[in-house]
């Protein structure tokens, strides 16, 4: 992430620290597998009527192999199973947008450096 963030808005180390710091405060917080090996990991917070998805990281050998559409897919079915919308943050030319907007989610606004997204439930036959 940081050539994202020197892009955008500069890297600062002790901002960057505190802001790490700070995101295992709140949510659930899972190491990703692949064949073993710790690739990444995925954050998110879990409200009524929302889910927020806070983080997600892979690390750059093991991109572009489905992990993290996989993930993010999961995440969605477990929302649209509870009719509930998911919500996240993008940095800013983040090329994740790209797959964030390929599964159905649209940017709803922005703040400073990020653009926040949404996708709200696809509505099936009542449960």
């Amino acid at each position: 992430m940081k050539e994202h963030i020197e892009r955008t808005s500069g890297w600062d180390d002790r901002e960057q620290e505190t802001w790490f710091r700070g995101r295992f405060d709140s949510g659930e917080m899972h190491v990703v597998l692949y064949d073993g090996e710790r690739v990444g990991s995925i954050s998110v917070d879990r409200e009524p009527g929302r889910i927020t998805l806070a983080g997600i990281v892979i690390a750059p050998p093991y991109q572009r192999r489905g992990i993290g559409t996989w993930l993010v897919q999961s995440l969605l079915a477990e929302a649209d199973a509870a009719r509930i919308p998911v919500e996240l943050r993008v940095l800013k030319g983040n090329p994740a947008k790209r797959l964030y907007e390929r599964l159905g989610f649209v940017q709803v606004g922005e703040i400073e450096t990020l653009d926040v997204m949404r996708r709200d439930p696809v509505q099936g036959e009542p449960g």
